[in-house]
């Protein structure tokens, strides 16, 4: 550790343009990005909130009731 301590001083001091190729660096993470499942969830819900509310199965069965009325009689 104290080695690995000394090496970073060395880098940082004198060749900083290798610190990424050398050492991890933690990543800085943008305010609002997605770092959790649950962060990721609470954009889905708000962007489906947003959404038009979908048919309901009768209202689809009765539009293709309505579809199907105006179509020619089958051929037997």
């Amino acid at each position: 550790p104290f080695l690995d301590m000394g090496n970073l001083v060395h880098t940082l001091a004198l060749q900083p343009e290798q610190l990424d190729e050398e050492f991890s660096v933690e990543p800085v993470i943008p305010e609002g990005a997605f770092t959790t499942t649950s962060t990721i969830r609470a954009f889905i819900d708000e962007y489906n909130a947003s959404l038009p509310a979908q048919l309901s199965a009768d209202d689809i069965k009765a539009l293709l009731e309505e579809y199907n009325a105006t179509l020619s009689a089958q051929v037997p």
